[in-house]
């Protein structure tokens, strides 16, 4: 999600995009923190993953890059990704 100047306020992925991008602007959303940011966005740019780890790796890659201003928990440098493979 862009600002009208097309910085990066906010990077995310969803399984159902229809449905995430409708919890922004929904009118029952109070959050304030939610409410800044939809005032903001001028533009939504959409990035389609071929899976799920993708998807993660990408999101996590991309905010370490860019340290969109309402991406507060991955922007964190001290957490690392991290996926556990197990013997079915």
């Amino acid at each position: 999600m862009y600002n009208a100047d097309h910085e990066i306020l906010y990077i995310g992925k969803a399984k159902n995009l229809r449905d995430r991008v409708g919890t922004y602007f929904a009118a029952s959303n109070v959050n304030p923190k939610v409410q800044a940011l939809v005032a903001q966005i001028a533009e939504i740019e959409v990035t389609v993953a071929n899976s799920e780890t993708e998807a993660l790796l990408l999101e996590y890659n991309l905010i370490k890059a860019h340290k969109p201003r309402f991406n507060v928990v991955l922007r964190d440098d001290k957490s690392f990704p991290y996926i556990q493979v197990q013997d079915a």
